[in-house]
């Protein structure tokens, strides 16, 4: 309950913005996610870590991708609502500066012709031409699925809205994620996420940055092999998985709440 005795909302971080209604806070954060005031007039609960989904433990098998060392295949899992044109302006980018790369798409709204030729039309008024853009559709598991990150090198993350899940499993499956830092929740949940696992060279603070950070890295392949093979330690051994850790900030919140409900404190 609110100060104001009205009922409090605290959904979970992949809302990825304030819910509505004067009484309601904005999802669980974590600190990297809120770095100045909220877009809404609200308070915000930090916590000091974000849980990646653990399901991905269960499967898929780290390999080699075929295409390291010869063509170079970026990638996007991210719903494709997400993929604006600003972003596929970038990512055509950094295309046209490795002219052996490629950029799978997948996403459940790629099953319909008329949407896969839109994005191929966005993609050619930049200059990339259809058959460099893969795009995939549903596949009929989540370990079909997460061995398609096998097939790819570097994973090129949304904005302003972030991939979440997307970003855990690429990170698990060893395939870095390039990140544009933006000023909402939503749009720095790839800051959170890259942080906790030791890769904030990978964080892009301009689109400018973020075309750089991602053709550097394709240029070296060396350490391409050495995250694929170290990712997935380093993201056992991150904050990311340690379910404690997650538990305790939110106890910690919830007391927090209480002890501002007891002091009558504003909540909006």
């Amino acid at each position: 309950w609110s100060a104001h005795g009205q009922p409090m909302v605290s959904p979970w971080s992949a809302h990825g913005a304030t819910t509505s209604g004067p009484a309601a806070p904005p999802p669980w954060c974590c600190s990297a996610t809120t770095p100045g005031r909220p877009a809404r007039p609200c308070r915000a609960i930090p916590i000091p870590t974000t849980l990646a989904e653990r399901g991905a433990e269960r499967a898929a098998a780290l390999t080699e991708p075929a295409e390291l060392g010869a063509v170079c295949a970026r990638a996007s899992f991210n719903n494709a609502a997400k993929v604006n044109a600003r972003v596929i302006a970038l990512w055509a980018r950094i295309l046209n500066a490795l002219p052996e790369a490629r950029l799978i798409m997948k996403a459940r709204q790629l099953v319909d012709s008329a949407t896969k030729a839109n994005f191929h039309r966005l993609f050619e008024q930049h200059g990339v031409t259809p058959e460099r853009v893969e795009m995939i559709s549903w596949v009929p598991s989540s370990t079909a699925h997460l061995e398609l990150y096998n097939r790819i090198d570097i994973g090129l993350d949304c904005f302003p809205y972030n991939g979440h899940t997307t970003t855990c499993e690429a990170l698990w499956m060893g395939v870095p994620v390039i990140t544009l830092a933006g000023l909402t929740h939503a749009g720095r949940v790839g800051v959170s996420l890259l942080s906790q696992v030791g890769l904030g060279e990978l964080i892009a603070d301009t689109p400018e940055v973020y075309a750089e950070l991602a053709v550097a890295l394709a240029r070296d392949l060396v350490r391409l092999e050495t995250l694929r093979h170290g990712l997935r330690d380093r993201v056992t051994q991150s904050p990311l998985t340690d379910a404690s850790i997650i538990t305790r900030s939110f106890e910690a919140a919830y007391r927090q709440m209480w002890r501002r409900w007891c002091a009558k404190a504003p909540h909006a």
